[in-house]
């Protein structure tokens, strides 16, 4: 008959005292709630203005806009372009990346070339919004 002989592994996680369980899920908590309400206040202090559009054709669209980072913090950033007709229906979207340094304001001009639906007639468009995109985590 064969025999196996176990390797130790060490303390298992069942003796690991409860009140240090305790702790550690508490700081686990206390991360997550710090990095939400730092991504909230990232949120609010980027800001895009001067938003405008130019269609150049039938099948795309140039979004204009600026962009001011009042962080200090610099780097590539996702954002989330919509683009709705004067009924509110939307037409285009786009999901892209762009390049934002620390404490800088800086002009933009995105093309928009795949529509979602085609303008039907007497329908023009309205309006064009344009956020940071922030991944939902549960």
């Amino acid at each position: 008959m064969i025999k196996l002989n176990r390797i130790g592994l060490g303390k298992s996680w069942s003796s690991v005292p409860g009140y240090l369980k305790f702790i550690i899920f508490l700081l686990i908590l206390f991360g997550v709630w710090g990095r939400s309400c730092a991504r909230n206040n990232e949120l609010k202090k980027i800001i895009f203005f001067d938003v405008s559009y130019d269609i150049t054709s039938l099948a795309s669209i140039e979004v204009f806009f600026n962009v001011e980072n009042k962080t200090l913090y610099s780097g590539k950033k996702p954002i989330l372009i919509e683009v709705y007709t004067n009924n509110g229906n939307l037409v285009a979207s786009k999901l892209t990346n762009i390049e934002i340094e620390a404490k800088q304001t800086k002009k933009y001009v995105l093309v928009l070339d795949k529509f979602e639906r085609a303008l039907r007639v007497n329908e023009s468009i309205g309006e064009v919004k344009i956020c940071l995109y922030q991944r939902k985590v549960i």
